[in-house]
């Protein structure tokens, strides 16, 4: 299998406690920008117990998973939605006492196994984002496209256990209807698709 591309970053800001199923109900769909790259970094705890000059006992535990999302853009609604920032009659005003939601994120990515090109949904339950580190250059004799990256810290959910689901399915269709379901999705926001 051979991994092709990646597309759709979402973020779905978390509005209240749901069931026990699903323990969050999400808000609508925030487009981040097109996606360039996602990179996913579990954060794994070990332990060892040594006795009698040997290790008898070993274990293992996921604390968190980090995220890094590199996009084309980040629209102000989004940066309002993803980092807690004020947007005011077209002003972003970043202060240090915003606090950034906590909410899901999703994105597909397309792979290709035996010349069939498969879907697959990833979603991350429980996130908060971070601003991400930003580089400009002025202009000069080639063109040069500058990115934003967004950090996300994707943590277990309120049950204690999920911190990702993915399917793999044979369309974007289908893997965007699968991240619908996931979060009982509610209308994108205006002007962000």
């Amino acid at each position: 299998m051979a991994i092709k591309g990646v597309a759709s970053p979402q973020w779905y800001p978390i509005e209240g406690e749901g069931t026990t199923a699903s323990p969050y109900t999400y808000g609508g769909r925030v487009i981040l920008g097109a996606a360039v790259k996602v990179d996913d970094a579990p954060n794994i705890a070990k332990g060892e117990l040594w006795g009698d000059n040997r290790k008898v006992e070993t274990e293992s535990e996921l604390t968190s998973s980090a995220l890094t999302v590199e996009t084309t853009d980040i629209t102000d609604t989004a940066a309002s939605a993803l980092y807690g920032v004020d947007v005011t009659n077209g002003t972003v005003t970043y202060s240090i006492d915003d606090a950034a939601p906590y909410g899901g994120f999703a994105f597909i990515e397309n792979k290709k196994r035996g010349g069939k090109v498969y879907y697959k949904g990833y979603f991350y339950p429980y996130a908060q984002a971070t601003i991400g580190n930003r580089s400009r250059s002025s202009r000069n004799g080639s063109v040069t496209f500058q990115t934003r990256t967004t950090a996300f810290e994707c943590l277990a959910d309120d049950n204690g256990a999920v911190w990702l689901e993915s399917t793999e399915l044979d369309s974007k269709d289908d893997a965007q209807a699968w991240i619908d379901a996931r979060v009982a999705e509610s209308p994108a926001v205006p002007g962000e698709e």
